[in-house]
């Protein structure tokens, strides 16, 4: 059942536009709605938290009542809510996104990312932080950049000059060399195509902008991709009493000379290592712990010819192996993660833009009108202020979708969505402005255009305000209001007071029968103590084991007798002397506290979510006499034939 259930949550996980909708469907609506399996693998994870360990036909009975609580919903015209308006939206740009995102050109990008992750390069980079994207604030990060860089031609040292000046709080323990990295774990594209453009070349960049930061690169080296290596190293520990001499930094580097004279390594490492065997380690594991040791080997087989100086030891590492990168999952997400961020996701997304305006009947306008006098240059500092009656004007100015917009739309537009900008033509201004506007409307009208072409695109769309609704049905019948009003739930304690009892206290002593004792003179040794807890046994006959007032999960045998207790298994006084034959144990009771109701203060999550449970099933049962459901016969063969 539960390989079942994981091929369901598997299914959930990947879109299809495969429908299941060719066989019959396994539940019916009042005579209205049909719903087809492939529904229930889609909506698994929102009708099933918390019950993966229950049987099919009970998840076909819960999800049938999920559905109905969706229908009553949509009945009452909750779908008509602000939040669903929200998240229907939401999701159509979504499906945009990923329309755009999954086509043949961006998979074909998609993979071309992917595979240049084969190749690796030797990057050190110092980073200059911009505080804000301000002019005056990217200048003067500019400028700083530029004199690290005369710095460095002028001979400076890379590392040194990063641990001092970088940025980048990894500098100070790495001094900028970031290792081996692949393009897809550098920040940008344009870094990127610089490290690509200059490979081996050893030349100090220009200042790279990047995100928030200018970097100043230097490219040494590149090699096979690889995700691990197996290394070997010689830790010699660092002692107080031998520091002060520093006679163990002369031991390391004696031991790298021995190395260098062709001594066996694995001897010198079983000989003074802390550390002994190699390890196989992912990459950036093994670059945190021997850091630039490890990017200085770039073959197998080589050991580091001089010791790292670390806290608490002396290090001198030797790269046993390079494990090749394979077909690795995470590059492919991580080089569509980089796709959705670059210049050419962009391109494709302008292009969809512009097919939608064309589809839609768009051209762009030759002039403004009086528009262009109207707005002076407080625009490109985000404050302009339309005259009186501008926003009305309805000369009209293009038309989208067959419908026309005026010159006053697009002022109001202006106004509404100004932000400070470097900009100083108010032509230009216009024409980016027309540009955004036009694009809005294209990505607005983009999801109705993907609904026509991909009818399955509808119903994705519909389930994904499912949960919303299912929250909104559960506001409209005040089930969380009620659950959460403490008289409401005080109330239904009172009538179901008798469930929340609290458990007997009891006090236990637990014997083992000695070997060969008689088992009649056993239970009467041990009843002619049970009513007297200071009374000892006849130790020819019991052996005492343990005594005292146990707490659930703190004695097995005790657990036994409690949980009888609590069951109505056992009663007192007809059971103040139990034998446990399986655990060989004979237990007497006294009862110092019988059961009685617990206050609803201490136990009113408990209840408050009982109540909750119990207003639900309330809820259902109305539905289910309202609406007529019909679960098919064959909804279990159906679901198991299908996944």
């Amino acid at each position: 059942m539960k390989k079942f259930f994981t091929l369901l949550i598997v299914a959930n996980s990947v879109f299809s536009g495969v429908s299941a909708q060719n066989q019959e469907p396994i539940l019916v609506i009042d005579n209205k709605l049909e719903v087809y399996a492939d529904e229930f693998v889609r909506e698994y994870g929102q009708f099933a938290d918390g019950y993966v360990d229950e049987d099919l036909p009970s998840l076909i009975e819960r999800y049938a009542d999920y559905r109905l609580q969706i229908y009553d919903a949509e009945q009452r015209r909750l779908d008509t809510a602000a939040s669903v308006r929200a998240a229907r939206e939401y999701y159509q740009n979504y499906l945009v996104t990923k329309h755009i995102a999954e086509g043949a050109k961006a998979k074909k990008i998609i993979a071309q990312l992917a595979g240049e992750c084969g190749i690796q390069y030797r990057v050190e980079h110092i980073q200059v932080n911009l505080n804000t994207y301000q002019p005056a604030d990217t200048a003067a990060a500019y400028y700083k950049a530029e004199k690290i860089r005369t710095r460095l031609l002028s001979g400076a040292d890379f590392a040194l000059t990063a641990r001092q000046i970088s940025d980048d709080p990894s500098a100070n323990f790495n001094g900028g060399d970031l290792g081996y990295i692949s393009v897809l774990e550098m920040p940008n594209n344009s870094f990127a195509q610089y490290v690509k453009s200059h490979v081996n070349s050893n030349e100090i960049s220009a200042p790279i902008l990047c995100a928030k930061a200018y970097h100043i690169i230097k490219v040494s080296d590149s090699r096979p991709a690889v995700d691990s290596v197996t290394v070997s190293c010689i830790e010699i520990r660092k002692t107080k009493k031998r520091r002060a001499d520093d006679s163990l930094y002369l031991l390391a580097n004696q031991i790298c000379e021995k190395i260098k004279s062709g001594e066996d390594f694995a001897s010198l490492q079983k000989k003074h290592s802390y550390q002994q065997g190699s390890q196989k380690l992912a990459l950036f594991e093994a670059v945190a712990r021997y850091g630039v040791q490890l990017n200085n080997l770039k073959y197998s087989g080589n050991a580091y010819d001089k010791p790292c100086d670390t806290y608490d030891s002396y290090l001198i590492v030797k790269l046993e192996k390079l494990h090749p990168r394979g077909q690795d999952r995470n590059m492919e997400e991580l080089a569509k993660s980089r796709f959705l961020v670059s210049d050419r996701y962009k391109e494709l997304t302008s292009q969809f833009i512009d097919s939608v305006k064309n589809v839609s009947g768009y051209s762009a306008p030759s002039d403004y009108g009086g528009l262009t006098k109207a707005i002076d240059e407080t625009i490109f500092d985000g404050e302009w202020v339309p005259q009186d009656g501008l926003t009305l004007i309805d000369d009209q100015l293009f038309t989208f979708g067959g419908r026309p917009y005026s010159i006053g739309d697009f002022a109001k537009y202006i106004y509404e969505n100004q932000k400070p900008c470097n900009t100083t033509s108010i032509k230009l201004y216009l024409d980016n402005k027309i540009k955004d506007m036009t694009d809005q409307l294209a990505l607005n009208a983009a999801p109705k255009m993907l609904l026509r072409r991909y009818p399955q695109y509808q119903s994705l769309i519909h389930e994904y305000t499912f949960p919303i609704l299912y929250s909104l049905a559960d506001k409209y019948n005040k089930t969380e209001q009620k659950a959460e009003n403490y008289s409401d739930v005080e109330e239904y304690y009172k009538k179901n007071s008798l469930n929340y009892l609290s458990g007997y206290s009891l006090y236990l002593r637990i014997f083992e029968p000695v070997d060969g004792a008689s088992p009649k003179k056993v239970m009467k040794a041990a009843n002619d103590i049970s009513g007297d807890i200071a009374k000892m046994p006849d130790r020819a006959l019991l052996k005492p084991v343990a005594a005292d007032t146990f707490q659930l999960g703190e004695n097995h045998v005790a657990d036994i007798v409690i949980r009888g207790f609590n069951s109505a298994e056992y009663s007192y006084p007809a059971d103040k002397v139990i034998k446990l034959t399986q655990q060989n144990s004979i237990v007497t009771v006294k009862v110092l506290e019988e059961p009685h109701p617990v206050e609803l203060s201490q136990i009113f999550p408990q209840v408050s979510n009982e109540y909750r449970k119990t207003l639900k099933s309330e809820y259902v049962r109305i539905l289910r006499q309202k609406y007529n459901l019909k679960i098919s016969k064959d909804a279990e063969s159906i679901l198991k034939e299908l996944f």
